[in-house]
């Protein structure tokens, strides 16, 4: 399986706005917004109330980052990671605070052992490929500080070229840390996501 290029996304976020981050066809943008906001408020009310300091979050595959207000209502620092240059644009034009990086290819551009919260919101169900899957996954999870907090969502139930289905135990194999709740998710259709929720363990645990 081959991943589809970025050429792909930039000329879908040209074509379709912030609604290609939607389903395609379907104008449900705010509409999965509120369905994945109730979801995920209460595991980002426990994960920033069990940390003391700096809470530094990450988003990868940001796109125009629909949810960094809510992220922003939680968090100390964001980084946002995309390679579509006209989303990232609106990113910086929304939430001029987040720390914006464009990315292409690996490695990605993250430093080990930095973030306490780790957001993929329908991203890595567009990694494909398993090779370039497996090192994605690796390089964020060595980004994640000990103890970090993962919150996914990823498609369960749908196919196409540049979708592909994957288990919870899957995603946290491959990102290394321990699931502590998943449910699916009616966010187009019944069961259509994944919501993953996990911890990376403390060194000595």
């Amino acid at each position: 399986m081959k991943d589809i290029t970025s050429d792909y996304w930039v000329a879908r976020h040209r074509a379709q706005g912030k609604d290609y981050v939607s389903r395609r066809g379907v104008d449900n943008y705010e509409e999965q917004r509120k369905i994945i906001t109730a979801a995920v408020r209460s595991e980002l009310d426990t994960a920033r109330a069990g940390h003391a300091g700096i809470f530094h979050a990450l988003d990868f595959g940001c796109g125009v980052g629909r949810f960094h207000n809510l992220l922003w209502e939680y968090v100390d620092a964001l980084d946002a990671l995309d390679w579509v240059d006209s989303a990232l644009a609106e990113v910086r034009r929304c939430n001029a605070d987040t720390n914006v990086v464009r990315y292409d290819e690996l490695p990605l551009p993250l430093a080990e052992g930095k973030y306490n919260l780790v957001w993929l919101c329908m991203v890595l169900q567009h990694v494909v490929s398993p090779e370039r899957f497996n090192k994605t996954c690796q390089q964020i999870g060595e980004a994640a500080a000990p103890g970090a907090k993962f919150i996914l969502i990823e498609n369960a139930s749908d196919r196409a070229p540049h979708v592909i289905l994957r288990t919870p135990e899957t995603y946290a194999a491959a990102l290394g840390f321990s699931i502590t709740y998943a449910e699916p998710l009616e966010i187009d259709k019944p069961n259509s996501h994944w919501l993953i929720v996990g911890r990376k363990e403390e060194v000595g645990e």
